[in-house]
């Protein structure tokens, strides 16, 4: 996270957020049309725009920034709250307004920063523990799962990249097909890119999911998931011609069934 968009212990209004949120309250439970148009423009802004409170700890003091704000000193690790249901699951909590942190009753709170919904859901991706997140779990408790929480990513990777870092279950309806013509100028692209990431092998092949024609791109790899397919998506952005591109882990169920019987087309040896 960058340390100049965290706006630690700053207050926060999100007024937009504020009015859908009562518009999601007061919708006619009967209405489909009404409550597909309200939790449609709350999940664009909740993922587009929003940016939302979270409680946490430093190991190291912030220090006063020449303006007066607080900034972090070089290595902090932050660590986060959560909340746990009735089943024992762990959910990261965010509120949308500093008054709605303030109905937060019996939880010391050392300090607070704000975040988007990519931060929220990179944390919630690379902590499999973690359930999903919550808004204000003290009056409007909208829960959001951890497979919610992918697919938006996901969406919105795709409208604002091309490309996504895809968490694919056995159960989505998927074909596999041959790459034919093979598209050879994105093969060779992300193997040049592979080179120079800590990637060991990768696997290219072309899929329909859920009705739209697509690549599936493999990884092995060590280290950072988000750094890593993000810099092999946008190497692929100009070789796609209007197709998508899922981006998974080899080692998911659904990557080791994409891969079985299937030759790399990148090896690190």
């Amino acid at each position: 996270m960058a340390n100049n968009n965290l706006y630690i212990d700053q207050k926060l209004e999100n007024p937009a957020m504020r009015e859908l949120l009562v518009k999601r309250k007061g919708v006619d439970p009967s209405n489909k049309e009404e409550i597909n148009n309200v939790m449609g423009s709350l999940i664009g802004e909740i993922v587009m725009n929003a940016r939302f409170l979270t409680v946490v700890s430093f190991n190291k003091k912030p220090v006063h920034g020449t303006d007066g704000t607080l900034t972090l000193q070089d290595n902090t690790n932050l660590n986060f709250t959560m909340l746990n249901n009735s089943s024992n699951e762990h959910f990261f909590p965010v509120f949308s307004e500093s008054e709605e942190l303030a109905k937060w009753q019996n939880v010391e709170i050392e300090h607070t920063i704000q975040i988007g919904f990519d931060a929220i859901a990179s944390m919630i991706v690379s902590n499999k523990n973690c359930g999903g997140f919550v808004i204000n779990p003290f009056s409007d408790n909208m829960t959001v799962s951890r497979e919610i929480t992918l697919k938006w990513l996901e969406k919105k990777q795709m409208m604002v990249n091309g490309h996504a870092q895809h968490v694919i279950s056995p159960d989505s309806k998927y074909e596999f097909h041959s790459l034919s013509p093979y598209p050879m100028l994105l093969s060779n692209k992300l193997c040049e890119t592979a080179k120079s990431l800590p990637v060991n092998k990768m696997w290219l092949r072309g899929i329909n999911l859920e009705g739209n024609d697509g690549y599936l791109l493999v990884v092995d790899f060590t280290g950072d998931r988000m750094a890593t397919f993000t810099e092999l998506g946008n190497s692929a952005k100009q070789f796609l011609s209007n197709k998508s591109l899922h981006i998974i882990d080899c080692k998911e169920k659904f990557g080791k069934i994409a891969i079985e019987n299937n030759i790399p087309i990148f090896s690190k040896d």
